[in-house]
C-alpha cells in the first residue's frame, strides 16, 4: 500500500479483502494484487517462483514497481524483480521512460538475460 495511503488507512486489523491474490511475503510486508492479468498468470501456473526458475525467452506478466531513467523495474508474481532497460523497450529511442510506464501498471516482459 505504499502509493496508496489514503486506503491503507481504511484497513482495519481483521478485514478482509476479496478478489486478492497475494504477490509476495516477508517481514516487512505483503504485496496484494487485484489486476486480473496478475491473478490470472499465477492461477495459470506462471512459472517463476524461485530465481533459478527463469530462463531467457520466457515471458512473464509482472507490474512496474520503479521507473528510473535508465529503465523500469518489474516485479513479477513471488517477489522477484527485473529490470527493463530503457535500450530493450521498442524498436524506437526511448527518451523519457515515465512518457511510457506508470508505476503499478501492468506489464508483459520478455525475459532477455538472467
Amino acid at each position: 500500500m505504499t502509493n496508496c495511503h489514503l486506503l491503507w488507512k481504511s484497513f482495519q486489523k481483521g478485514d478482509i479483502i476479496s478478489g486478492a491474490i497475494c504477490l509476495y511475503q516477508n517481514r516487512s510486508g505483503i504485496i496484494l494484487s487485484k489486476k486480473p492479468a496478475l491473478i490470472k498468470a499465477v492461477q495459470d501456473g506462471q512459472p517463476g517462483k524461485e530465481f533459478d526458475e527463469i530462463q531467457c525467452g520466457m515471458v512473464l506478466r509482472g507490474f512496474v514497481k520503479n521507473i528510473m531513467p535508465y529503465g523500469v523495474f518489474v516485479e513479477f508474481p513471488y517477489g522477484i524483480v527485473g529490470l527493463a532497460p530503457k535500450a530493450a523497450m521498442s524498436d524506437k529511442f526511448v527518451t523519457d521512460t515515465n512518457d511510457h510506464f506508470e508505476l503499478g501498471q501492468t506489464v508483459v516482459a520478455k525475459i532477455t538475460e538472467t
